[in-house]
């Protein structure tokens, strides 16, 4: 297995970010040795954080250690019945600022799977999101809540110093709820049939948003919980998750207090710790901390700070079994694939790097459905947690498409589990894919780093539904990652909530899901954020969610080109219904030029599902075959549970047959399909008649249809777009037609919109009128523009002034005569008081579009323009940012400079490359990734990310060439 070294040396790791993690780093950290924290989730202090116990002893207040740690988290006037509520997301930060200040250093969404003693000290493998990642460190400090180093060593190379209070065979639930009235605290009866497994009482404790907020605490009696094991744990937190909820189910309807009561998000993973006092904790650490460290010799010491292994010997890992399918990921895809493969009788095992199935959904918070079609397996999960939802009295919300577009988190993730448990499902969360093992241009297994350690679990299929094609990658799949000319990619959000469960759509900056750091940067910059979500968030969700990274290179690649000519294929699998939706840039030269997509009903071939290729494996899930554009309308979670129960399907029938995915019957694939309601007979005919080019040429002339940005939420398109198609259609045809045209059409917009059409196709013939409608434009300075759909600081959706459309437009004319109005633009930008806040300017777009003119046409006059841009104030000093943004116009400023830089450098100017080497050190990953891309690119070679190098080979490089960017863009 492939391994990676670790972003940061260190001279000690700890495993697991818990209360106890972070005295003992302090103490560290202040002898001078370097000291990492690794976590597999996206917060510290798992003990209050993963069980929702935001609640502590009032003797806690005012206490030296709670300021220490959790300055502001302590919520004084809240208190009730002797506690006093934390304040989530305060607590979350503040255990951070704490590391921060003491020079520690956190990666989130990373575990320890291996160590081996080396005698002077231990060689440490970690799994995670990108894989597995190794480095040598001197002392192994193990704070996981399953206390991992009791599988992976013999009890004579550790050593366990506390000994907290753990039940056995019995754990607690909590679950937040809003709308509580009465007295929060104290306990209430357990209804009389569940005191078997609740015992008598559940207890309430105050919560700290208002007087009504508060948490359920539940007792549940599982004879599994004593046994720390993967499955045994699985099957604890499911029977405490659905006890509980059937617990609070009855309580409403038994007692006032939960009468109207809402209930928020629940507990990622039990507890199973006697009644917690942080502070104590702390506290006993902290002695514990002194005393580890007044011995001086550390090499190759491995301190477990808590053992709540009941037995010394080491536990038992999942066997190594063949399955008939393995799914990677659970989200939107993936349980939907994992039910449809099981219910057809396949032996299914699913893995997860989250604590609950649902993914974006649930653990990210993205609890409202955003366009989409609400058929076939979505209908089945929708009626599942709507039942959920009807036993537990959630009211549904409304945010676009009515009150039927949202749901419970809790509810969702608790229905997408019974599903698969009632199919025969073994799921296994908690679960990183960081390998795959692939022979003979097949996949047969996975490795999978779990709570306890590595598994390979071997299969005759595989579906790759975790989002960013991770599984893919591992097994050799191409892929691109972003966009096509960059690997810039839409926004990924680490969701605020304003209030307990309220999500704030904050999606605004990239992330490499891929690297350990960059996804730390990204949590640690987002729970600080300012803007849409403040400072101020109550808390934040557990996933980080991504809107695009990976696409894998499949057997047919979607574009949105595909997208608006409404392409019909035969081997249609699913239909997606979608407003093209780019939360970030737009790539796509018809986009640029103008074109904002209609809400457009997508068929998607079983073919875009096939990698190249790798045999034995189904790609279900936002890394499907599509480009970045087409990305943007596919990827909606509704129409992604039916690409995910689509792949279940093919994927039975591949073991059903001993077949290949390739050979998969697509009448049996589709009568199935069919049979559930994901597919109507109407989806696997073609819509009408392909419309001809010269009736294309005809319809635009009655009018401006470019833009469709206005549509009804509900209204789709069914008819291919005409600009698209002339767009699409080889010069020599287009362009007689469009000159015909011209000259039977009056002065107006049908005829700037055929001189626009001339120009993307190279005829000078439409330049003058192109030309004339920028200079009338700019005569009061840069015009912006007023209906601004976009929500988040551009780009978003695309949303240019219009005269940056026309900008983009020149792009296509090999003549000098586009320069004066390039040069006018850099005027006006010269002059202007720029705020990238106010999206009703748009000067994100006229700088991006002198950039997008100048790669493409490369004309020498072009470079003294860039560098006159370059030299404004608000584009000095962007890159290498600190490694924590508040804002996100930092990054946006940082990716002009990039592309102006890549702009210079097509243009065969020195000054460019240097620019682009200097992002090289940048501490945002795909910014880095871009200028190292661009560097390959003109260059010819590789140098990674050393600066050093890549400024060598350019001072003994003679003369720079002209390399334009020419590759269209669909």
């Amino acid at each position: 297995m492939k391994t990676q070294p670790l972003a940061y040396q260190t001279d000690v790791l700890i495993a697991g970010g818990g209360l106890c993690a972070l005295p003992m780093a302090k103490r560290l950290a202040r002898m001078g040795l370097r000291v990492l924290i690794v976590e597999a989730t996206t917060s510290l202090c798992h003990e209050i954080t993963r069980t929702l116990r935001y609640f502590a002893p009032e003797s806690a207040l005012n206490s030296a250690t709670a300021e220490r740690y959790f300055p502001g988290a302590y919520m004084a006037g809240q208190s009730a019945g002797g506690e006093v509520p934390l304040h989530p997301d305060a607590l979350k930060r503040g255990a951070e600022d704490f590391l921060l200040s003491c020079g520690v250093k956190i990666l989130y969404n990373l575990q320890l799977c291996t160590c081996e003693n080396t005698g002077e000290g231990w060689h440490v493998v970690l799994g995670g999101k990108g894989g597995l990642f190794h480095a040598h460190v001197k002392v192994l400090l193990d704070c996981t809540e399953n206390n991992i180093t009791a599988d992976l060593l013999p009890a004579v190379l550790r050593t366990s110093v506390l000994q907290p209070r753990y039940r056995q065979q019995q754990v607690t639930r909590c679950l937040e709820y809003t709308g509580l009235t009465g007295p929060i605290s104290g306990t209430l009866a357990v209804p009389e049939p569940l005191r078997v497994m609740c015992g008598e009482s559940v207890k309430l404790h105050p919560g700290a948003y208002d007087r009504n907020h508060g948490y359920i605490e539940v007792s549940v009696n599982c004879e599994q919980a004593a046994n720390r094991r993967l499955d045994d744990d699985m099957d604890t937190e499911y029977t405490a998750r659905r006890v509980s909820l059937d617990v609070c189910a009855r309580l409403r309807q038994q007692t006032e207090t939960l009468r109207e009561g809402q209930i928020c998000m629940a507990a990622k993973q039990v507890s199973r710790l006697e009644p917690l006092d942080p502070m104590a904790l702390l506290r006993d650490t902290e002695k514990l901390a002194a005393e580890f460290t007044e011995d001086s010799a550390l090499g190759g010491t491995c301190l477990c700070i808590h053992n709540q292994r009941s037995k010394e010997e080491v536990s038992v890992r999942p066997s190594d079994q063949v399955v008939d399918i393995a799914v990677a990921g659970g989200g939107p895809a993936g349980a939907p694939a994992a039910w449809a493969a099981a219910s057809r009788g396949a032996a299914v095992h699913l893995y997860d790097m989250n604590d609950e199935l649902g993914g974006a959904g649930t653990s990210g918070a993205v609890r409202w459905y955003w366009f989409g079609l609400r058929r076939g397996f979505t209908r089945l999960i929708d009626e599942r947690t709507g039942d959920w939802e009807d036993r537990l009295g959630w009211r549904r919300s409304f945010y676009a498409w009515g009150k039927d577009d949202g749901w419970s988190t809790e509810l969702k993730a608790m229905a997408l589990w019974e599903l698969c448990h009632e199919a025969g499902v073994t799921v296994n969360l908690g679960c990183f894919i960081v390998d795959a093992l692939v022979s003979k241009n097949k996949l047969t297994g996975l490795v999978v780093s779990t709570p306890y350690g590595l598994i390979s679990p071997k299969c005759l299929m595989a579906l790759d539904c975790t989002g960013d094609g991770d599984l893919a990658a591992f097994s050799g799949v191409p892929v691109i990652y972003g966009n096509q000319r960059d690997q810039m990619t839409l926004w990924a959000a680490y969701a605020p909530l304003k209030a307990p469960m309220q999500y704030a759509g904050d999606f605004s900056t990239t992330v490499a899901v891929d690297d350990p750091l960059d996804r730390t940067r990204f949590i640690l910059s987002e729970r600080r954020r300012t803007g849409i979500s403040s400072e101020h968030s109550f808390d934040h969700a557990d996933y980080l969610a991504p809107r695009e990274s990976r696409h894998m290179a499949g057997a047919y690649t979607i574009s949105l080109e595909d997208q608006l000519l409404q392409r019909f294929y035969p081997d249609t699998i699913a239909v997606a219904f979608s407003n093209n939706d780019p939360k970030g840039i737009s790539t796509a030269d018809v986009m640029n030029i103008g074109l904002l997509p209609p809400n457009l009903m997508i068929r998607i071939p079983y073919r875009s599902l096939l990698p190249e290729k790798i045999d034995g494996l189904l790609v279900a899930c936002r890394a499907i075959s599509c480009t970045h554009d087409a990305s943007c309308a596919v990827r909606m979670q509704d129409d992604m549970q039916n690409v995910g129960g689509a792949a279940g399907f093919a994927a039975a029938i591949c073991v059903a047959r001993n077949t290949q995915p390739r050979m998969v019957p697509l009448d049996q694939l589709q009568s199935c399909l069919l049979d559930i309601g994901t597919l109507t007979a109407s989806d696997l005919q073609p819509a009408q008649m392909p419309l001809a080019l010269s009736d294309a040429v005809n319809k635009i002339a009655t009018g401006n249809g470019m833009q469709w940005g206005w549509q009804d939420l509900q209204e789709k398109t069914l008819d291919p777009d005409p600009v698209a198609l002339i767009c699409s259609a080889p010069a020599p045809q287009a362009v007689p037609l469009l000159l015909a045209k011209k000259k039977s059409t009056a002065v107006g917009p049908a005829r700037l919109l055929l001189d626009r059409l001339l120009v993307f196709h190279n005829c000078a013939e439409g330049l003058d009128g192109v030309l004339a409608e920028i200079g009338r434009s700019l005569r009061d300075g840069l015009p912006g523009r007023q209906n601004v759909k976009a929500q988040q600081i551009l780009p978003d959706h695309n949303m240019m002034p219009e005269t940056a459309f026309l900008l983009h437009n020149l792009a296509f004319c090999r003549t000098r005569r586009v320069l004066t109005a390039v040069s006018s633009v850099v005027d006006r930008l010269c002059d202007e008081a720029l705020d990238f806040t106010d999206n009703t300017k748009g000067y994100f777009y006229y700088f991006h579009g002198v950039a997008y003119c100048a790669e493409r046409l490369c004309f020498p006059e072009f470079v003294p323009m860039i560098k006159k841009l370059l030299m404004l104030d608000v584009l000095q000093n962007t890159q290498k940012s600190a490694f924590i943004e508040r804002s996100v116009v930092p990054e946006r400023l940082a990716y002009l400079a990039l592309i102006l830089n890549r702009a210079l450098a097509c243009c065969g100017n020195v000054d460019g490359y240097r620019g682009l080497i200097a992002f090289l050190a940048d501490k945002r990953a795909i910014l880095k990734r871009c200028a190292r891309q661009e560097l390959k690119r003109l260059m010819g070679k590789d140098f990674g990310y050393n600066e050093t190098d890549w400024q060598n080979d350019l001072a003994t490089t003679g003369s720079l060439p002209v390399m334009p960017w020419q590759d269209p863009i669909v």
